[in-house]
C-alpha cells in the first residue's frame, strides 16, 4: 500500500511541476481541465498523506534511516507546495482567462463565447508591440458581432465637447457607454493590419440608416484610407479618403474651426460626425452625413471597426 501512495505522490508531484510549467504559456492546457486535476493531486495526496498519520514525528524523530519513506514525504510536501503556488496564480477559470488570455480586439472576445455587448479590457497590438490594456465598448450583436466601438454621439445626460485639440483627438476622450471618441493612435494599432469600418445612424425621426467600408487604416499623421464602400446610407467618406486628420491646431485648422470638430477635412465636407450635436438644427457644423440627411442634426451616430 505504501508503494502505491509512493506512486500517487510521485506521479502528481511531476505533473504538478509540469502543469505550473505549462500554464505560461497559451493553450498548453484547457483550464478547466487544468483545476480538475488539481482537485484530483490534492485529493490523491491527502490520501497518500493517510499513509503517515502519526508516524513523521516518530520518525524524524528516531534514528530510523529509512529512505524510502523519507523520499515519500518530501514528494508529498513539495506536491502540496506547488497546488499552493499554482492555486495563488490561478485561482479561477475567470481570473485565468482575464490573466492570460488578453484579446487584441472585441472580434477576439466575441470567439472567446462573451455574447453580450458592453464594456471589455482590450490589449492592442503590432508585430512589434505588444499594447497596453485598453478598456473599450464592444458590440457583440450588430451584423454578426465583433464590434470594437470608436466614436459614439447621442443625447446624453452630459454632451462632450468635440472641439478639442490634436492631443485630445490622439489619446481619446468622452465616456465609451456614452459620447466618447477612442482616440487616433488606439484606432491606428487597432487596425494596423486594416479593418472593416461600420458607421450606425439614426436620424430624429427614428429612421436607422448604416455605412460599411471592407478597407480601412490609419498611416502617419493619422491620415485615412477608407474604401469599398457598402450599405443604405450613401457613401459619404469617399469625399474623405486619403486625407490628413484636421483638429483646431493641426492639419486643415480652417476647416476644423469652421465646421467646429476633428475629423478627416478636405476641399469638400460630406461628413462631420465629431461637429456639434445641435438636435433639430440644420447646419454644416452639425454631426451630419451628407448622403443620408445633408446637414440635419444626426439623433444617434456609431462607429465600429474589426480586423479583416
Amino acid at each position: 500500500m505504501e508503494n502505491f501512495y509512493f506512486f500517487c505522490a510521485s506521479f502528481f508531484s511531476y505533473l504538478i511541476i509540469n502543469y505550473a510549467t505549462e500554464l505560461v504559456m497559451p493553450g498548453a492546457l484547457e483550464r478547466e481541465k487544468a483545476l480538475a486535476l488539481l482537485e484530483t493531486a490534492e485529493y490523491l495526496l491527502s490520501k497518500a498523506k493517510d499513509c503517515f498519520p502519526s508516524c513523521k514525528e516518530d520518525f524524524l524523530s528516531s534514528n530510523r534511516t529509512d529512505l524510502g519513506r523519507k523520499k515519500q514525504l518530501t514528494y508529498i510536501d513539495i506536491s502540496k507546495n506547488l497546488i499552493f503556488d499554482v492555486r495563488e496564480n490561478f485561482p479561477t477559470c475567470n481570473k485565468a482567462i482575464a490573466q492570460y488570455d488578453k484579446h487584441m480586439d472585441c472580434s477576439e472576445i466575441l470567439r472567446s463565447a462573451y455574447t453580450q455587448s458592453g464594456v471589455y479590457t482590450i490589449w492592442p497590438r503590432t508585430r512589434n508591440t505588444i499594447g497596453k490594456p485598453l478598456r473599450v465598448y464592444c458590440d457583440l450583436e450588430t451584423d454578426g458581432g465583433g464590434w470594437t466601438v470608436i466614436q459614439r454621439r447621442g443625447k446624453y445626460p452630459y454632451q462632450q465637447d468635440f472641439q478639442r485639440d490634436w492631443e485630445s483627438y490622439k489619446n481619446g476622450f468622452g465616456n465609451i457607454t456614452q459620447e466618447f471618441w477612442l482616440g487616433n493612435e488606439n484606432i491606428r494599432l487597432l487596425c494596423a493590419y486594416e479593418c472593416k469600418i461600420r458607421f450606425d445612424f439614426q436620424a430624429k425621426n427614428g429612421e436607422k440608416r448604416f455605412a460599411t467600408y471592407q478597407r480601412f487604416q490609419l498611416f502617419g499623421t493619422y491620415s485615412i484610407y477608407i474604401t469599398d464602400y457598402f450599405g443604405n446610407a450613401g457613401d459619404s467618406m469617399k469625399h474623405h479618403n486619403y486625407f490628413e486628420f484636421s483638429t483646431k491646431d493641426r492639419g486643415n485648422i480652417e476647416k476644423a474651426k469652421d465646421f467646429q470638430g476633428g475629423w478627416w477635412y478636405g476641399d469638400a465636407v460630406y461628413a462631420n460626425l465629431n461637429g456639434m450635436y445641435q438636435p433639430g438644427k440644420n447646419t454644416k457644423q452639425n454631426v451630419h452625413w451628407w448622403e443620408f440627411r445633408e446637414y440635419d442634426n444626426l439623433a444617434k451616430v456609431e462607429i465600429k471597426v474589426m480586423p479583416k
